[in-house]
């Protein structure tokens, strides 16, 4: 008669556990690389929405405003200085990577942010004025955002807003 033995044998165990600890691997790996492609995308959109938005606010101010204080005709700043109705500035700046914005007095005193904290603008020839002999002022607006310092998280964008 044969004596059956309860259990698995050493070859078992092994072969189990190094299957197992592939099934481990693949799903760890998937994971990693899903949280990579969420971050990746988080960024791009912040970065998107920024730049929509600074570009949106500062069309709309241009286009309101009576005349360019700042920068002068050709040339190019990280400022700008809006007239506005009334003898009012509006006035961008950037400061410490942020997009900041003050309005509604006769000085530029008070800014509050117009990007997140989370995106820089990091060019220095942001906005250009063009000037026309027989038109009013235009305003290139050049913006090159990067997310959290990271060059690979990048999003450039430029246009032209004109005063009416």
């Amino acid at each position: 008669m044969r004596k059956f033995q309860k259990g698995f044998s050493l070859v078992e165990l092994i072969m189990y556990l190094a299957i197992i600890g592939s099934l481990v691997g693949v799903v760890v790996g998937m994971f990693v690389s899903f949280n990579r492609l969420r971050v990746k995308s988080e960024s791009q959109t912040e970065l998107a929405q920024n730049a929509r938005s600074a570009v949106e606010r500062l069309r709309q101010e241009i286009v309101k405003a009576t005349s360019v204080a700042s920068p002068s005709a050709g040339s190019t700043d990280v400022a700008l200085q809006l007239n506005m109705s009334g003898g009012n500035l509006t006035c961008f700046q950037i400061s410490s990577g942020i997009l900041q914005m003050a309005e509604g007095a006769a000085t530029c005193a008070s800014y509050n942010p117009i990007t997140s904290s989370k995106v820089s603008v990091t060019n220095s020839d942001i906005f250009t004025r063009i000037d026309n002999t027989s038109a009013k002022s235009t305003i290139q607006i050049k913006l090159s955002f990067t997310y959290n310092n990271r060059a690979e998280y990048g999003y450039t964008t430029q246009t032209t807003a004109g005063l009416r």
